[in-house]
């Protein structure tokens, strides 16, 4: 739609597009972050100011997940009190594409990703992928797959991907 509508058959242009512009849907799996997660969880620290609990973020600020705390001492901060390094150093150091499932994933290194927070509400474990989830990103990266060949634009897309992106691409090509 994209393709036909805004750029009017233009392969070049929406090439660029999906390489420069896109978001979301249409650019996660050409784009490569330079962390192992797709959000910010790996770059920032919740601060809940309630309480001055460091938290994960704002989905996994659970009880037994906080990171840290400040020490209050007469009305004022005196110190920060570690609560669980472990999981701040798990998190921090997670490479998604060597998650539980995710290690044997043919799409691993085009997926967008889960969400931590969304991954512990429904299957009790910060590191593990939701199914419906999975099943979803693997029917939109191959659909990826099919719109690119449909409109000619898959040879160009794979120069433009680094090689693990490239070999993933080449192998759906096979089952599209």
């Amino acid at each position: 739609w994209i393709h036909n509508t805004h750029f009017r058959g233009d392969r070049k242009g929406m090439v660029d597009f999906l390489f420069r512009r896109a978001f979301n849907t249409l650019g996660s799996a050409l784009s490569t972050t330079g962390r192992g997660l797709g959000c910010s969880i790996q770059s920032t620290i919740h601060l809940r100011l309630g309480d001055l609990v460091m938290a994960p973020c704002h989905r996994t600020s659970y009880k037994g997940m906080n990171y840290a705390h400040f020490e209050v001492k007469d009305g004022r901060i005196a110190g920060i009190i570690a609560d669980n390094p472990e999981l701040m150093t798990a998190i921090i150091s997670l490479d998604g594409k060597n998650m539980p499932m995710c290690e044997v994933c043919l799409i691993k290194h085009l997926c967008s990703g889960g969400c931590l927070g969304s991954q512990f509400e429904t299957t009790g474990d910060l590191f593990s992928p939701i199914p419906s989830v999975c099943r979803l990103e693997h029917a939109r990266i191959m659909a990826m797959v099919e719109a690119y060949k449909e409109i000619g634009i898959y040879d160009t897309v794979l120069g433009r991907v680094n090689r693990e992106k490239r070999n993933a691409l080449e192998v759906l090509e096979c089952l599209v």
